[in-house]
């Protein structure tokens, strides 16, 4: 016998498989989930050659329990682990961002999330081994009060072989601020904060950490909840660009040429170079339209460049493809699946057909990308034309 339960009560929500006989002793019950889902991301965690597919729920047991991460088989979809509840179940805000990294440096990408610990800003990585089991390595040794972490970034901005982990923050309460923290690997320090970049209950929205004009030196762009965008110098932490006024709602980097892609609040790209401190508009793309102007809710739910280039889109409940390096028209666009997909984009070749997985407020969906086929048309007989008789010689 198979039911549900939980709807009477705000505790979590299962469905549940009991025998009909006997003892009539419950066999076995779901882990509740809770979205919106973040990812899914691709990488070989344990070492072994092959990657898996990872995702993280922004919360578990009707949003009482922290969110919990999924790792699946890449090649069958199998489920092989879900972890404990993250954040030692203390993750009150949610799960707000989660990245792959080769944070040691062996070619094995960890799992790295951005919560909260008690609204305190919290960054855990999590090592995933063969036997699936999940460990946490590391985890920030201060955290920010009321500030829970919206984005995370891993990188080498010193260039001198040695991680960084970098993160802005929401807020949770008043007396708190919004900043970029950056944070030592593997000391967990706080090793640098920047200037308030905005009062009251704003947030980071978009976190870029590239090199953004090839000139060997990583750059970190942050949007903020107000329009403005922020750009520091990687090596020396030295704010180099204050652009101001973006109405940018999202933020991603670009594949080639270097760059940064800005979405704002009318459903309009930007597609941004960085150079002498500046940025240049190249052009602009309008990549969704009957936008509220408010922005409520977003006009764009995600904005994502993948390694081909190809520019992905989320609007409504549908993805978009469009196709570098106009990103002119839409090449591909998934079925209707729910409110806010296309946050994350992962790509990959399963058994020789390209897929495309990203997720929504109650899903992780995977979509096979066969393009459509285009029919031959079939001939009118009208509109064949009659031959002409050939006409008879003069005399």
């Amino acid at each position: 016998m198979l039911w549900g339960a939980g709807y009477s009560d705000t505790g979590p929500d299962h469905l549940y498989v009991a025998s009909t006989t006997g003892t009539h002793d419950i066999k076995g019950q779901n882990v509740d989930l809770e979205g919106p889902f973040l990812g899914p991301a691709i990488g070989d965690l344990d070492g072994d050659g092959q990657p898996e597919l990872v995702v993280c729920s922004a919360y578990s047991d009707a949003t009482y329990g922290s969110g919990r991460i999924l790792v699946f088989d890449l090649a069958t979809l199998a489920l092989r682990a879900i972890s404990d509840p993250v954040v030692d179940n203390y993750a009150w805000t949610g799960v707000h961002d989660f990245k792959l990294e080769d944070v040691e440096n062996n070619g094995r990408m960890s799992i790295v999330i951005g919560a909260d610990y008690l609204y305190d800003g919290a960054i855990e990585i999590y090592r995933f081994d063969s036997d699936n089991t999940f460990t946490r390595i590391w985890t920030n040794a201060t955290r920010p009060v009321g500030n829970p972490f919206n984005f995370v970034e891993v990188a080498d901005l010193d260039n001198n072989g040695t991680r960084k982990i970098i993160a802005g923050n929401t807020v949770a309460h008043t007396g708190s601020g919004v900043y970029v923290y950056v944070y030592d690997y593997p000391s967990g320090v706080q090793s640098w904060r920047s200037v308030a970049l905005a009062s009251g209950f704003s947030s980071v929205n978009g976190l870029i950490v590239e090199d953004l004009n090839s000139d060997g030196n990583k750059e970190i762009a942050a949007l903020v909840s107000t329009g403005d965008l922020y750009t520091w110098d990687g090596p020396s932490r030295q704010l180099r660009n204050l652009l101001q006024g973006t109405n940018g709602t999202l933020l991603s980097n670009r594949a080639s040429p270097a760059g940064l892609v800005l979405g704002d609040i009318s459903g309009v790209g930007h597609f941004l170079q960085w150079g002498n401190d500046s940025y240049t508009e190249t052009f602009t793309r309008q990549l969704a339209t009957d936008c509220d102007p408010y922005g409520y809710p977003p006009c764009i739910n995600g904005l994502n460049v993948t390694p081909d280039n190809s520019l992905w889109t989320g609007t409504g409940s549908i993805l978009h493809q469009r196709l570098a390096p106009n990103y002119d028209n839409v090449a591909w666009q998934s079925p209707e699946v729910g409110n806010s997909f296309g946050r994350f984009v992962a790509t990959a070749t399963r058994n020789n057909q390209p897929c495309v997985f990203s997720s929504a407020q109650h899903a992780v969906v995977g979509l096979t990308m066969t393009p459509p086929t285009t029919p031959t048309p079939t001939p009118n007989p009208r509109a064949t034309p009659r031959p002409r008789p050939t006409p008879a010689p003069r005399p």
